[in-house]
């Protein structure tokens, strides 16, 4: 239970890896993580209240699961985040106009580079 005034109320600028993120929220983006590098994380239950990317925002995510979190304007799983592998549900936005389905294209990108 961590909060964020603007930006990541999770995790801000690092890597992570086999963690769990959770319960957390900020005022406008990445609810969960902002400006990180996720791997095998989890992902949930975090808030964007007046932003994008209640799970992440401007991160890149590897074989995570992001699950049940909340944007207050749209793009409540991640925004301006690759993902590779992950699996996204139950994210949900007021103002949502691109739910998951219509994201699982673009995030099916070319197979992750090996971590290091």
């Amino acid at each position: 239970y961590n909060s964020g005034r603007e930006e990541g109320g999770g995790a801000y600028g690092g890597s992570l890896s086999n963690c769990v993120v959770a319960n957390n929220w900020t005022l406008m983006t990445g609810g969960g993580a902002t400006s990180c590098t996720l791997y095998s994380c989890v992902i949930s239950n975090n808030w964007a209240m007046s932003g994008w990317g209640g799970g992440a925002f401007g991160s890149e995510l590897y074989d995570c699961d992001i699950v049940d979190n909340v944007a207050g304007i749209s793009r409540p799983a991640t925004e301006q985040s690759r993902c590779f592998g992950c699996r996204e549900r139950g994210n949900v936005s007021p103002d949502a106009y691109v739910d998951n389905e219509d994201l699982r294209a673009i995030r099916e990108e070319k197979a992750p580079p090996q971590k290091q």
